[in-house]
């Protein structure tokens, strides 16, 4: 039950900034209410126009991530010491209803869609419309990488081999969601 609390913190919080930002928006622009950019559009929680092209990407996304993890496990020494303090491990060890939950909601909700609401939705979108798609896109990346390379830091007692792989996989992750959400799917974090 810790598990539906804690997402459901996360992502009141996520969407609570994401709201305060879509609020300063609407005074700060000059149209009628009925041509303001909308809530739900302001943050990409829209399906996009061709959602199904983005299956073949998802096929792959997990496939790398899998690839991933088990090259993690088998050339990174510490990186078993340093999963052992991850949600994710914690969730995998618990019993009932809690792993169940915490299952359903750790990755889909608390990590994929808090995440992509704050980095893709608000953070991206502005970036790339104030600096363009190239830089905006790369300042994101940086953004997404920060505070995933503080935790590992933290929990991997700044472990090298940990944080070179952290680099390795989600920074090119957060750079290709980027490009998904700004180039493919009109603004839709969906893919992402």
């Amino acid at each position: 039950m810790q598990h539906l609390i804690n997402t459901t913190l996360q992502l009141v919080c996520f969407a609570g900034v994401a709201s305060m930002f879509w609020g300063v928006h609407l005074v700060r622009t000059k149209e009628s209410l009925d041509q303001r950019e909308k809530w739900h559009r302001y943050l990409g929680l829209f399906m996009p126009q061709h959602p199904k092209r983005g299956l073949w990407i998802f096929l792959v996304a997990i496939l790398c991530s899998w690839v991933a993890i088990v090259l993690q496990f088998r050339l990174v020494e510490d990186f078993a010491s340093f999963s052992e303090k991850t949600p994710a491990f914690l969730i995998s060890h618990e019993k009932g209803l809690d792993r169940i939950i915490g299952v359903i909601t750790y990755p889909f909700l608390m990590s994929a869609l808090s995440e992509e609401i704050l980095f893709r939705g608000l953070i991206a979108k502005r970036l790339i419309t104030r600096f363009g798609y190239a830089l905006g896109n790369a300042l994101q990346t940086v953004a997404f990488l920060l505070p995933h390379v503080l935790l590992v830091v933290f929990f991997a007692e700044s472990s090298p081999s940990v944080l070179l792989i952290m680099l390795v996989t989600v920074g090119p992750m957060a750079w290709v969601a980027g490009s998904l959400m700004h180039k493919r799917d009109q603004g839709s974090i969906l893919s992402a």
